[in-house]
């Protein structure tokens, strides 16, 4: 019993946070303006993917119950899903600062995507009952994708702003 509450403790523990995903995130809404379309988009959907993380963990830990071998399953599952997305927000970092186009952002979203799921795919030694669990981490790695694609257009969109902003201000003799 004490092994399974300090199961539920490490899960809630691990979805409370999305880590270094949530700061970069976090930094580039700031760049752009937390109040444009991409910013309202990143805060959506860092909110969705608590709300989903912490589902997981609920559901994961009642499909675990005291099977430890069930349990770290779930919990690498949840790790491997946090190092996804940081991995995309890295990727969307990157476009920011101008040193990733957006094509070959996409194709490194997609990449991760795909070793992402192929590591999900050790929950199926839970059996059937770890198919909504599946569900639910498939549909965040969607998510995820699509939130990617959509911030590093939106920097990639900024950036081109501002290089053009920058070039037209050296041209005024004021600015200059």
């Amino acid at each position: 019993l004490k092994r399974n509450e300090k199961f539920n403790k490490t899960l809630k523990r691990q979805v409370e946070f999305l880590g270094e995903a949530e700061d970069i995130y976090g930094s580039i809404a700031e760049k752009i303006g937390k109040q444009t379309e991409g910013g309202e988009i990143i805060a959506g959907h860092l909110e969705d993917q608590r709300e989903t993380l912490n589902g997981i963990a609920s559901l994961g830990a009642e499909i675990a119950g005291t099977d430890e071998k069930k349990q770290k399953a779930v919990q690498r599952a949840i790790s491997d899903y946090k190092k996804y997305e940081s991995s995309v927000a890295n990727i969307v970092q990157r476009v920011s600062e101008g040193s990733l186009s957006q094509e070959k952002a996409n194709a490194a979203i997609a990449k991760a995507k795909a070793g992402y799921m192929e590591n999900l795919q050790s929950l199926t030694e839970m059996g059937e009952e770890a198919n909504d669990l599946i569900k639910l981490f498939t549909r965040l790695s969607e998510n995820t994708v699509k939130m990617g694609n959509s911030a590093s257009k939106t920097a990639e969109a900024f950036n081109i702003m501002e290089d053009m902003a920058a070039r037209m201000g050296s041209h005024i003799p004021v600015l200059s």
